[in-house]
């Protein structure tokens, strides 16, 4: 209540946006107060203390927790269906949504695409007040030349409401975080800082640990971890390595969080995960839940449309002969539980 606050709210890209406006404010002068999801590499951490009284937070819809929030500024990412176990239905949640917009005192920004009344929108491929053009990959489709790994970079320009258009870039990242890149240099704007220094403070952005992170590059083996968990995150991240590595086949090991999830979205994860060459399916990691009968892993494997898939049987064996017998081309690890406990285990076996 001391403390301007920015608030970031939406089903996904939360962490990505709060790490990334703080960083552009910290890089910027602006010594902002912030508490995150998820660790900055800039910072190696998820704790931010400054002598500004700006406070930046995410705003999360799951217990509602966001209503008692009355931030300065907001945004709206994304509004996509999830928590049953909250929401009584998806109209239940929008109207959570529209309170946590209505207890926003001074501007609400939302992503373009919602097709909802925001006071600013912002998009990477759509026309909007904040908006992207001329994304482009400074690589080859492989990331390779030569045989050895360049840093990736993602080259876009950022247009401003005053007219200003800032060239910048994302090194070592994906295409949809160019979208979450265009929310956090809203906020940074609108907040004061000028958009050459928002260009500036991208380039220098080091990601975040567990989104979208490489583990392994070579010329014969990606390998990239991320948080992703929900269908829609999960389309993102496949789609995304399609269109960064393409001709490649994707090997992804996944974890379902939430028995509430996989029941309520058990079609959208059929969908998204029939849509990769080769799955490990893990347990589904319970979080704060009790199983439900019926709903698990086994059953909802049955269901996935692929020649090549497994369910992990939780021994290391197991995972060596799978990974050996169907060495992969890309390898994806992503799932928002403990499954980042097999990565040494993975490296092990493949290196």
């Amino acid at each position: 209540k001391d403390y301007q606050v920015v608030a970031i709210a939406g089903t996904h890209g939360k962490t990505t946006m709060s790490i990334m406006l703080s960083h552009i404010l910290k890089f910027s002068g602006i010594h902002c107060n912030a508490f995150f999801g998820g660790i900055s590499k800039n910072y190696n951490t998820n704790f931010m203390i400054g002598n500004s009284d700006i406070m930046v937070i995410e705003a999360d819809e799951y217990d509602k927790s966001f209503l008692k929030l009355e931030p300065k500024y907001s945004l709206i990412s994304a509004l996509d269906k999830d928590h049953g176990d909250i929401y009584k239905s998806y109209d239940d949640m929008l109207n959570s949504y529209q309170k946590f917009m209505h207890q926003t005192t001074h501007k609400v920004i939302g992503n373009k695409k919602l097709d909802k009344l925001f006071d600013y929108t912002y998009s990477s491929f759509l026309d909007a007040d904040i908006f992207a053009t001329n994304i482009e990959s400074s690589l080859n489709n492989s990331g390779f030349k030569d045989g050895i790994y360049k840093q990736s970079k993602i080259c876009f320009s950022i247009n401003f409401p005053n007219g200003q258009c800032v060239q910048t870039g994302l090194f070592n990242s994906s295409y949809y975080n160019v979208d979450n890149a265009i929310g956090a240099a809203s906020l940074a704007f609108f907040l004061g800082v000028s958009p050459v220094d928002i260009g500036r403070a991208l380039l220098k952005f080091r990601g975040i640990k567990r989104r979208w992170e490489y583990q392994l590059l070579s010329p014969n083996l990606i390998f990239i971890d991320d948080y992703a968990h929900h269908p829609e995150e999960l389309k993102a991240l496949i789609n995304n390595v399609r269109k960064l590595y393409k001709n490649r086949k994707v090997f992804l090991i996944f974890q379902p969080h939430l028995f509430s999830r996989t029941k309520e979205l058990e079609d959208e994860f059929i969908s998204v995960l029939s849509s990769v060459d080769q799955l490990l399916l893990l347990d589904i990691y319970p979080a704060r839940e009790i199983p439900i009968p019926g709903v698990n892993s086994q059953n909802l494997l049955k269901k996935i449309d692929i020649d090549y898939k497994w369910k992990y049987n939780n021994r290391v064996d197991h995972l060596k002969q799978i990974l050996l017998s169907n060495r992969p081309e890309i390898l994806l690890t992503a799932g928002a539980g403990d499954i980042y406990k097999l990565i040494p285990k993975i490296k092990d076996i493949l290196l």
